[in-house]
């Protein structure tokens, strides 16, 4: 077709994607055969790292031990044996790889020389696996088991010393639940699932409240009850015997961007349908109460946005039309996010025309009127957007020099950092809000898929591995994660909280990056 570019693997994508420094084709073959594009015969921009296959990466992807250059000359030993970290941010491994310093004595040889782990000069303080008769403290510090309860601090935060009492035995113990003797005399209180034991009172079990702690399995609605918690569903979902719940009416649709196309996708039938054509779209988002889905065109540096066929809103609605709003911008729109309730649009901007990427986050009304920038300052590289109109907050990544995921008020006061260590390359975020409001996002260099509460608190992993494939974007619809993958181009989903196994969607995908759920 006109305006396309057939890749070697059949694929076809926009013909400005062609040389352009960036894998497009999952098979790199639109980077193959390229003119040089800047001054002395260079692909890339100086500040970039520029591949043996002429792509262009980070000079902070150097010598990682990923292969971000696809054909690993980024991780070349000639390259790599000469290189100099940023100690402030890295470790450099006796084999001059560089890994993040978060990786640092994690009990892992993220190195692959040990070099990370086996230093006992800067690993002194890891925990090492306690022994058969040694007893593990709240602090992961191992002592003898015969200091337990011989009223001395061991452990550092008196966690042997908890549920403790010397002066008799079990027998007259008076255990709130469960209570083993000490072979030297005394006895130690214990709680049963559900419980811990008092700080105040070492024979009195407390409640673990499992809501609060973000512990439990409910995949909406969590109740805390005495040693236990019950799962209940949201208005129009119906609960399964596993705490999972469904939607009672209807069919649940995945829209999804789809290289130069938006597709959606009934998760019931497994039918997918076509949505629009568009050029670069990098990221996308849906307004429920009109049934309108929105569009940022990265080619065209402007957002559009065309009504969803079929959907319950526009019924009679059969083929979708791109209307352009208008905002276009010498800077890259990224992410973007719609707030249904004040009917304004959200969305990232990045400029490369300077030494150093600026980012910054704009909203305008929902048809791209009174443009108003809200975050101007320290933003390098926005990727994702997201908005909680209910309780009136904002989210945003940068992956800038110093990666993070930051928040404010959604006029873009209050601003503040909520995750900024052990944090590498996120990419997308989305918020569960029939799980309380839950953040979730994808780590696309570390594989890794995580969440918190709004407020920073409860980080918890939910998946890590290769099998993720590397995950760009994400949404949260009903029980299950849905993302897309950087290296396969697929789109998977997975239990929320990591149980189980990732599930291919079935149908055939050109170049996915952006996924959102629809009702």
């Amino acid at each position: 077709m006109d305006g396309q570019f057939q890749c070697s693997s059949g694929h076809c994508i926009q013909e400005h994607f062609r040389c352009d420094g960036e894998r497009n084709c999952h098979d790199l073959s639109d980077e193959l055969d390229c003119p040089p594009r800047y001054p002395g015969d260079r692909y890339c921009r100086e500040e970039k790292f520029q591949c043996d296959n002429y792509l262009c990466v980070e000079m902070r992807d150097l010598c990682d031990g990923s292969n971000d250059c696809y054909d690993n000359s980024d991780e070349r030993e000639s390259l790599c044996s000469n290189y100099t970290c940023n100690t402030l941010r890295r470790f450099q491994c006796n084999n001059h790889k560089c890994i993040p310093l978060y990786q640092k004595c994690d009990g892992i040889d993220n190195c692959g020389d040990g070099s990370d782990e086996n230093n006992m000069t800067i690993c002194s303080h890891r925990p090492r696996p306690c022994i058969f008769n040694e007893f593990r403290c709240a602090n992961q510090k191992c002592i003898g088991s015969n200091k337990i309860c011989d009223h001395a601090d061991d452990c550092g935060n008196s966690s042997d010393e908890l549920g403790c009492h010397t002066a008799s035995n079990c027998t007259v113990g008076g255990c709130e639940q469960t209570c083993t003797d000490l072979k030297d005399g005394g006895y130690v209180c214990h709680s049963i699932r559900g419980f811990r034991i008092s700080p105040n009172n070492p024979k009195i079990c407390n409640d673990i409240d499992e809501c609060a702690e973000l512990t439990h399995n409910c995949s909406q609605l969590c109740t805390n009850l005495n040693g236990t918690h019950a799962c209940s569903c949201r208005e129009g979902f119906v609960a399964e015997i596993n705490g999972v719940c469904h939607l009672e009416q209807g069919a649940i649709t995945l829209i999804y961007s789809d290289s130069p196309e938006i597709r959606a996708f009934n998760l019931t039938s497994h039918t997918a349908k076509y949505v629009i054509k568009g050029d670069n779209i990098e990221s996308l988002d849906y307004e429920p109460v009109s049934g309108i889905v929105y569009w940022t065109d990265s080619y065209g540096k402007t957002i559009k946005r065309s009504y969803l066929p079929g959907s319950p809103e526009r019924a009679n609605v059969t083929m979708g039309y791109a209307q352009n709003l208008d905002i276009e911008s010498r800077a890259k729109p990224t992410g973007m996010a719609v707030d249904w309730a004040g009917l304004n649009l959200y969305w990232s901007e990045t400029d490369r025309t300077g030494n150093k990427p600026r980012g910054s986050i704009l909203v305008s009304t929902l048809d791209g009127r009174y443009r108003h920038s809200i975050i101007t300052t320290g933003l390098e590289v926005p990727t994702s957007v997201v908005v909680d109109p209910d309780h009136g907050y904002m989210f945003w990544i940068d992956i800038g020099s110093i990666p993070k995921i930051e928040t404010s008020w959604m006029d873009g006061s209050k601003r503040r950092i909520l995750v900024s260590d052990a944090i590498s390359q996120p990419t997308g975020l989305s918020i569960d809000f029939a799980m309380e409001h839950t953040i979730y996002w994808v780590n696309v260099k570390l594989n890794k898929i995580e969440m918190m509460r709004e407020d920073g608190t409860r980080r918890t992993l939910v998946a890590y591995g290769n099998y993720l494939k590397h995950p760009l974007s994400l949404d949260v619809l009903e029980s299950n994660i849905y993302w897309v993958t950087r290296d396969s181009g697929e789109i998977y989903s997975m239990d929320k909280f990591g149980r189980g196994v990732p599930v291919k969607l079935p149908g055939e995908f050109t170049n996915p990056s952006s996924i959102k759920g629809a009702s």
